[in-house]
């Protein structure tokens, strides 16, 4: 767990919401509901030194240029950060209206782990759409048959629309990978690996970017995806606790 992480930047710049892929740049204050973000610190590589990045890889990360291979085929270079910002498609006022009441699927346990002490986005490792906890606007059952529901309370306004998979351009960048893997010394990409990456990329794209909550497509597939934890509001969506806290069927 991290104990504080500041949010109090000034002003963070945001684009259009016509749905063009223009970013004419405005300002949102940013006053999230906490300035705390969950971070698990239960394996012993450097990123969970105190929940902080080790520094000399955190300034690499900042400043070198990267090839990103995108989706379609194309390739971008620039840092981590700019490669981020330019995979947002535009932003979407509208699109905002259904993070009021989002979907995540799993089972019985983790719907209660994560009632019970909130999102942990440490908890994913290799993921396509951005380091966080995945929710969509209905139930699929394809991910277990128990559904939490999650509303998104926090100050963004406008939902970024990112490029489909976008985060494999990271993910699966191996100069990226052989740097983090020698904080954990490790031979080859492991979970510490993609740890030590989202955990910087989640910074970014929050305490940097302002992002709390993104969008994105997967394929044929698409999905919201919740970065800041402590945004987000969570209940059971298709079931209900016993009074000892065990599984009390489906409403």
């Amino acid at each position: 767990m991290i104990s504080k992480i500041s949010f109090n930047a000034p002003k963070i710049s945001f684009g259009n919401t016509s749905g063009a892929p223009v970013n004419t740049a405005k300002t949102l204050e940013r006053s999230p509901q906490s300035d705390t973000v969950n971070f698990s610190g239960k394996c012993s590589c450097p990123v969970c030194n105190e929940g902080e990045l080790p520094r000399e890889l955190k300034d690499i990360f900042d400043n070198k240029t990267f090839t990103f291979k995108k989706a379609d085929g194309s390739e971008f270079e620039g840092t981590i950060k700019e490669y981020l910002e330019d995979s947002i498609l535009y932003w979407d006022r509208d699109r905002m209206q259904y993070a009021g009441s989002l979907i995540h699927s799993t089972y019985f346990e983790n719907a209660k782990e994560m009632i019970e002490n909130g999102l942990d986005y440490s908890k994913n490792y290799r993921v396509q759409a951005g380091p966080g906890t995945y929710f969509a606007a209905f139930q699929d059952l394809r991910y277990g048959k128990i559904a939490v529901e999650g509303s998104y309370l926090g100050p963004q306004k406008e939902m970024p629309v990112f490029e489909r998979r976008f985060y494999d351009g990271i993910m699966d960048n191996n100069e990226i990978k052989e740097m983090a893997a020698k904080y954990v010394n490790e031979n080859a990409p492991s979970d510490k690996t993609y740890k030590l990456v989202n955990k910087y990329c989640h910074d970014v794209l929050v305490n940097e970017l302002g992002i709390d909550i993104l969008y994105c497509a997967m394929g044929a597939e698409s999905c919201f995806v919740a970065l800041n934890d402590d945004t987000m509001s969570l209940r059971p969506y298709n079931f209900k606790f016993n009074k000892d806290g065990g599984f009390g069927g489906y409403n």
